[in-house]
């Protein structure tokens, strides 16, 4: 019998490609300005600059266990729930609508306690959402659009970053509420064009299962007997570690290692992320042309070789030029990586339960959350003992650790083939 795993898929349209990856673009763009400049600009004003970073790494803690818990509980609840909305969509509605509430809080929090809170909801909410959209993409797409759905999801994250630092440039005149307020507008449009236009249906009858048995199938993911995907989950965990630890801690890296003092850095900041990002899509675009020679893994090798090098220099550098020329590398390795990780993900991605596999996947982005924090205290003690600035240099040049691993471990994978050439493929 014909799941909706195995079941064949029409080629999407542009405009399909288009509507099934515009909810990445609002998703991203409120990532980009939270975890950047808000969160860490927040727990700085309520908790001072002495232990900032250690106060950083715990509100992150707790906000990407909320993710990862979550996001494994719902997976399961997605691939097996029989509404007459879809499968996907009532989650993805009820995830952004609910996290509004938790927006509001983090805005009017004057208190650590209650910014956790806040935060810890928006983790919570917003995962809810997650996992079951990313799991829209395996629903639809047939295995010989892989690469192109990539790009479109690829394309949207990075312009979700490259609006979320445009914005950060008005955060003085629009204010935290504003800010905040015209980010959730643009979630709302993406889950009305996700509702809209991207298709979902019910689970099938023989996926419908009953609350106790859809948890239990947490524990029987069989990953033993998909290699390449667990090989796939690890690398991709130290590669996003790498990023996270440089979202982080950039903005205190400028404040302190740069020198850039804390106005200072809260204006430059947006425009070292715009130039990033915006070579992240060059990136992207000359991945998708290297992608005709290349294979994916090749595409990824080089991607994490501009990381680790950009990692290298900021690790040293006192100059702000420096720091926006190394952006620009930064950049276009982040936007390579990202052209490539969706396909591979999707390439390997097992069959039967595509939320429960895609909520694995996605937690290897939330857990690398938890951990590159962490170094916030490391960091504190290192600036104390040394000299300001020390610890976030010492973060920077971490990095290059965590992708000297997600390279090594990426050799032992292997893609599997595609159904047929992608240029080959007409868009109806």
């Amino acid at each position: 019998m014909l799941t909706p795993d195995t079941a064949p898929k029409r080629p999407m349209t542009t405009g399909g490609l288009i509507a099934l990856s515009f909810l990445w673009f609002p998703i991203n763009m409120f990532w980009t300005a939270m975890l950047q400049y808000l969160l860490p600009h927040q727990v700085q004003v309520i908790v001072g600059d002495t232990v900032k970073g250690e106060y950083l790494g715990y509100i992150s803690l707790i906000g990407a266990i909320a993710t990862t818990v979550i996001q494994l509980i719902v997976a399961p609840l997605s691939d097996a729930c029989a509404s007459r909305w879809g499968r996907r969509h009532p989650f993805i509605g009820w995830g952004i609508a609910i996290n509004t509430a938790f927006v509001f809080l983090f805005a009017i929090a004057q208190n650590f306690a209650l910014l956790m809170v806040a935060f810890f909801g928006i983790q919570l909410c917003l995962n809810i959402a997650n996992g079951p959209y990313q799991a829209l993409m395996p629903d639809n797409v047939s295995s010989r659009q892989h690469g192109i759905a990539s790009a479109y999801m690829g394309g949207a994250l990075l312009f979700g970053q490259l609006f979320g630092a445009l914005i950060l440039l008005f955060r003085h005149s629009l204010g935290l509420m504003g800010l905040l307020g015209v980010i959730t507008g643009l979630l709302f449009v993406g889950v009305l064009i996700t509702l809209r236009f991207v298709p979902d249906a019910p689970a099938p009858e023989e996926e419908r299962l009953p609350l106790s048995r859809a948890l239990a199938t947490l524990t029987d993911l069989r990953l033993r007997h998909y290699p390449d995907f667990v090989g796939l989950l690890y690398s991709r965990f130290f590669i996003n570690l790498s990023y996270a630890t440089v979202v982080s801690f950039l903005l205190y890296y400028l404040q302190d290692a740069i020198g850039l003092g804390e106005e200072g850095a809260g204006n430059f900041q947006p425009i070292l992320i715009l130039t990033a990002t915006v070579a992240g899509l060059i990136g992207t675009l000359g991945a998708g042309y290297a992608l005709r020679r290349l294979t994916k893994k090749q595409v990824v090798y080089a991607s994490t070789a501009l990381l680790g090098l950009s990692a290298l220099i900021f690790a040293f550098t006192t100059t702000k030029g420096l720091v926006l020329v190394l952006a620009v590398l930064f950049g276009a390795g982040w936007g390579c990586f990202q052209a490539v990780d969706w396909a591979l993900a999707v390439n390997l991605l097992p069959k039967g339960g595509a939320a429960r596999y895609m909520a694995v996947w996605h937690v290897c982005m939330t857990v690398p959350q938890i951990i590159a924090p962490l170094f916030g205290r490391v960091a504190d003690s290192l600036n104390r003992q040394y000299s300001h600035g020390y610890g976030w240099r010492a973060a920077m040049l971490v990095t290059l650790i965590y992708l000297v691993f997600g390279s090594l471990i990426l050799r032992n994978v292997n893609e599997h083939p595609e159904a047929e050439p992608e240029e080959d493929l007409q868009l109806a």
